[in-house]
């Protein structure tokens, strides 16, 4: 996957079904926080894609699975992002089962604008084909997913 990155040609979305044969816009249900304004408001209905390869591989394998994972954003420019992931013990020890499978779509950057809300996102408003998708696990992970710091708590 690397080296479909490097060719800018291409962006990646994490999933744990890896029988899609066409990624539908849907709405996420999460909160978004403009970084431009500061407001808050509900996921659009998007599909959603990223450049960051870990960011795809963590969704699919460590996000939402069990326990707490997330992750924090800085350094946030249209061009780059700096990650930091976060996940309990409980979902490194998940993540670390051998049946742990995700999947990473692979799909054309044509397909898709940047985010306004997100400028480390892209989105598209329309059903896209993924042009492959690739299995992972969270030893994909870079860095490796047994480091991860746990999640931060807020007050």
């Amino acid at each position: 996957m690397e080296q479909l990155a490097v060719t800018n040609r291409y962006v990646f979305h994490g999933s744990q079904n890896g029988s899609l044969t066409q990624l539908k816009p849907v709405a996420g249900g999460s909160k978004r926080y403009n970084t431009e304004t500061g407001e808050v408001s509900l996921a659009k209905k998007f599909v959603y894609a990223t450049t960051h390869i870990d960011s795809a591989i963590f969704i699919a394998t460590v996000w939402r699975r069990i326990g707490a994972s997330g992750w924090t954003i800085s350094g946030i420019s249209s061009d780059k992002a700096e990650y930091e992931f976060h996940a309990s013990p409980e979902a490194i020890a998940e993540a670390a089962k051998p049946s742990n499978e995700g999947f990473v779509y692979v799909l054309d950057k044509v397909d898709f604008i940047q985010d306004n809300e997100n400028p480390y996102e892209l989105v598209s408003p329309k059903p896209v084909k993924p042009y492959a998708i690739v299995t992972v696990t969270a030893s994909d992970l870079k860095p490796d997913f047994r480091t991860l710091s746990t999640p931060p708590h807020y007050d």
